[in-house]
């Protein structure tokens, strides 16, 4: 752990994650997620949406939410 950079992102009490997992989920956000796909999926278009993946999280819970969505709009019914 002395070698390891952490980051608090929630400002809880022992909420410390190690900055290369927080890194891995942006990615996993940014590209996967909330990342259009095929063609539309550019560099510039990933630049762009970047700073916006908090704004979208909490937009997506809002949705849930308000419309008693809980768990039903991530995964559909097989």
């Amino acid at each position: 752990i002395q070698l390891n950079w952490l980051c608090n992102s929630t400002g809880k009490i022992d909420g410390f994650w190690a900055i290369d997992w927080l890194v891995k989920l942006m990615n996993l956000y940014t590209k996967i997620i909330y990342g259009s796909s095929g063609s539309a999926q550019t560099y510039e278009l990933i630049l762009k949406q970047s700073p916006l993946i908090e704004v979208f999280q909490h937009v997506h819970t809002l949705i849930q939410n308000n419309f008693h969505l809980l768990y039903r709009s991530t995964r559909h019914a097989g």
